[in-house]
Parts: C-alpha cells; sequence; structure tokens
C-alpha cells in the first residue's frame, strides 16, 4: 500500500497589517451633580448672598425692607431708646434746651461712687425697690421696668443691633452693639435725672445691673432662640422725627411687642406690647400676617417725688391699640390714651403705602385738638419730618 505523500506547510512570512481604523473619540457621558443640601437654619437666618460666606445665625434682625425694621438701624436705636423719656412732661420734647450738662454730670458722679450713692440710700431699700420684686407700690416698684425695659428689651436691643453690625460686616459687632446700647442708656437716666444734684441709685439699677445684665443674658444663643422662637420679642419702635417750625423731636419711642402662640392653636397667641405703654391681649396670624389688639395703661408722666435726689414716678392712662405686622416686622398701629400729645396716633411704616414702598407716615392728633403728621423712610437712617402743631400744653 503506497504511503501517503506529506502536507507540505508554507513557510511563515511577514503578517499582513490591518489597516488603521477610525482613531475613537471619547464621548463624555453627563454625570448628574448631587443635589444641593438644604440650607441650614443659620443659612436661612443669615440670609447669604452669592458668595455663600457663612454668618453666624441671627435671630432678631433679618433684613426686611418693609416695615419697623426696614428703617431699623444703631442711629434710630440711639433715638428712640436714648430719648425715650422725652415723650412724657411738658418740655421735654425739647432737646435743645435741656440742661445736658448738669444732668450728665450727675448721673457720671453717681456711677463712679455707686458702693457710696447706694449706702446712703440704704441697701435694703436699693435692693427691695430696684432690684427684687419685692415692692409693688406704683410709686415704690420700679424694679418693673428694669426687668421689661432694661433686662428684657435692652437684651433684644443688643442682640439685635449686633446682628445688624454683622450683617453689615462690621468688625466686632458686639462691642460696637454694647456701645451703642450704653451710650442710648446713659443719654436716657440723663434725662430721667431731671436737674437734680445728688443722689440717683435708680440709675445705678439701669446702668450698672439690668442694662450690663442684658447683654450679658442675650450674649447666649439659647436665650436669642427662645426670645425669637418660642416667646417672640420683637422691636416695634415709633420713627422718630424733627417737628417743624419749632425742630422738636416727635413721635420717638422705644416699644417692644411680645408674642407666645397657643400650642393648642398656633395662629393664636398671647399678645403684650410695652415700653411707655403696657398693654395685653390677643393676636391672631394669617400667612406672614398678624393682627394684635391688647388694652392697658400708657405712661403719661414722668415726675420727681423729691428734690435733692431722684426718686421718679409715672401717672398713668387707659390705652388701646390695634396693630398689623408681617413677619414680626410692624407694618401699622393705630393707639388710643388719654394723653396730652397723642390722644390718637397712627403709624404706616415702609412697605404699607402702595407704590411707595420705600415711605411711611404717621400722624397724631392731641387732646385740645391739634394734629401732627410727617412721613418717614428707609432712605439714611430712617427719621422722618413732620408738619402741624401739637401744643397741648
Amino acid at each position: 500500500m503506497p504511503k501517503p505523500e506529506p502536507r507540505l506547510e508554507p513557510l511563515p512570512g511577514p503578517k499582513a497589517e490591518t489597516p488603521p481604523g477610525p482613531i475613537p473619540i471619547p464621548i463624555p457621558i453627563p454625570v448628574p451633580s448631587p443635589s444641593p443640601s438644604p440650607p441650614t437654619s443659620a443659612d436661612t437666618a443669615t440670609g447669604a448672598g452669592e458668595t455663600g460666606a457663612r454668618e453666624k445665625e441671627r435671630f432678631f434682625w433679618h433684613g426686611y425692607d418693609y416695615g419697623s425694621e426696614s428703617i431699623y438701624n444703631p442711629a434710630s436705636v440711639y433715638v428712640n431708646r436714648g430719648f425715650d423719656m422725652m415723650q412724657l412732661g411738658d418740655d421735654h420734647n425739647d432737646p435743645w434746651h435741656f440742661d445736658w450738662k448738669t444732668n450728665a454730670k450727675n448721673v457720671a458722679d453717681n456711677v463712679l461712687h455707686a458702693p457710696s450713692r447706694v449706702g446712703q440710700e440704704g441697701w435694703n431699700k436699693f435692693l427691695k425697690q430696684e432690684i427684687f420684686p419685692f415692692s409693688w407700690r406704683q410709686d415704690t416698684a420700679r424694679w418693673v421696668p428694669n426687668y421689661t425695659l432694661h433686662l428684657l428689651g435692652g437684651g433684644q436691643t443688643f442682640a439685635m443691633v449686633d446682628e445688624w453690625f454683622d450683617a453689615h460686616h462690621v468688625p466686632a459687632p458686639w462691642a460696637f452693639s454694647a456701645l451703642t446700647l450704653m451710650a442710648a442708656a446713659f443719654t436716657n437716666e440723663t434725662i430721667e435725672n431731671g436737674g437734680v444734684t445728688g443722689r440717683n441709685t435708680d440709675c445705678l439699677a439701669d446702668l450698672l445691673v439690668f442694662d450690663i445684665g442684658g447683654i450679658l443674658l442675650f450674649s447666649s444663643p439659647a436665650v436669642r432662640r427662645f426670645f425669637s422662637k418660642h416667646v417672640k420679642i420683637m422691636d416695634w419702635s415709633q420713627p422718630p422725627a424733627l417737628s417743624w417750625p419749632k425742630f422738636e423731636l416727635r413721635n420717638q419711642g422705644n416699644y417692644y411687642a411680645a408674642r407666645y402662640a397657643l400650642p393648642f392653636y398656633e395662629r393664636l397667641g398671647l399678645f403684650s406690647y410695652f415700653g411707655a405703654w403696657t398693654t395685653f391681649g390677643l393676636s391672631y396670624r394669617v400667612g406672614e400676617y398678624n393682627l394684635s389688639v391688647s388694652g392697658g395703661a400708657a405712661s403719661t408722666k414722668l415726675y420727681g417725688t423729691a428734690t435733692n435726689l431722684v426718686e421718679n414716678a409715672v401717672t398713668f392712662v387707659p390705652a388701646a391699640a390695634i396693630f398689623l405686622d408681617r413677619n414680626g416686622s410692624l407694618l401699622a398701629s393705630i393707639k388710643v390714651a388719654d394723653l396730652p400729645d397723642y390722644l390718637v396716633q397712627l403709624q404706616a411704616f415702609p412697605g404699607m403705602i402702595p407704590g411707595a414702598k420705600w415711605l411711611g407716615a404717621f400722624s397724631a392728633i392731641s387732646r385740645n385738638g391739634n394734629f401732627l403728621a410727617g412721613v418717614s423712610a428707609t432712605i439714611g437712617f430712617g427719621v422722618g419730618f413732620r408738619t402741624g402743631d401739637l401744643a397741648a400744653k
């Protein structure tokens, strides 16, 4: 049987090169970016701008361009708080002829010699009438405004001005806020001194205990949070004005409102309006707006009970008021009280008048039928000008 012939394999040669194909071009695949995190309470409160810079949480000053907050600034705070008592008495609305030198010197002398001045009066009397709630007569319960206007009101003012300075990028805002508050407080005590050269322990309790105490108390974020979220304290001071033709200071006043929403029906809240007035009532919320009604008493006259020392007392008259606010910033108010100059008082803050968001107006009718009218604005320091003359002397 013949053998099969062997198969001849081809010799290996160079491999044929594969012609190059098209160069692949990478196609970007869109990857969804992570959704932005929800704003924190600090971002919401501060209203951080486009730079996204984080600032400290704000509780009282929100930068609203409407209502009482739109005219709020350190200058308006100084005028309203410092000259608050000039709304009481016969000639207190004339800052140009007030004896500033005598009264300021007496207040400063008492502050510099505080322990000896209190010792002259008696520590027991001082503590009972000025510091602790142990005296309840109208002419001796001087501790009442110390807690409401100096500790709580002064503390809220310190916090709000601190937040205002911080929002305007002022360094050490707490220091400038404390300086503003204490300068206004010293001016107020100078007016309350009433021309006396002698012992004045009232200013010692106000300045050294309760004003400083308010600064320390409201330096705590927890305290600020409580009085802005739970029991809400709001600055509802009025726009001050120089009145023509005598250039008297009118319409000034350092006022606060406090509101507590009822837990079982949060639209309805307990309400108080205090300053030279002390009223209580109810507040009803609809969306961003609140309508509040209150009644009580208004201070009508500050007078001294002694000649060689400062022991002031205040007389009161019945009073009632209606307020409309938006997010805690007062838009308008109607106040009625048996006061010589301000029998009926109307306020419309910027944002209330249609077509003039930056403009506000105010007016008042005195007991004898004379009138006051003027405007306020968010431009500058938020002061107003008035026409008319009350002359209710």
